[in-house]
């Protein structure tokens, strides 16, 4: 395992497990260094260090489908990889991405195809 790490936006904004919760969305929010902002990889998941892990919300394929913070389980949904500066799913190979592409507080990180061009 490797060091704890933020995700960070160009306008400092980090990515977050909205509340620490179980279920919680991912979005982004104002850097306070709490666990639900801390991150690393372990065997394929993306974990936080409130011990939840980057989940695709039940195992939606689609386009736009959320990210939460759920429960270690391991299933296909939860596998991530990083390739260049950005996090692909395992289950779809569409990356993560903040919603509508705006870094605003609040915004959800959805997945996407990579080479969408809006």
């Amino acid at each position: 395992m490797g060091d704890w790490f933020t995700i960070q936006t160009d306008n400092g904004l980090v990515m977050d497990i909205a509340g620490g919760a179980h279920g919680g969305k991912v979005t982004l929010y104002q850097h306070h260094g709490g666990n639900n902002q801390l991150w690393r990889f372990n065997a394929g998941c993306l974990v936080s260090k409130t011990g939840l892990v980057a989940d695709i919300r039940d195992g939606n394929r689609n386009t736009g489908a959320g990210n939460i913070g759920w429960k270690r389980h391991n299933g296909i949904n939860q596998k991530w990889r990083l390739r260049g500066n950005s996090i692909y799913s395992d289950m779809t190979d569409m990356m993560m991405e903040v919603k509508g592409r705006m870094m605003e507080l609040g915004m959800e990180v959805i997945v996407s195809p990579r080479n969408r061009k809006n």
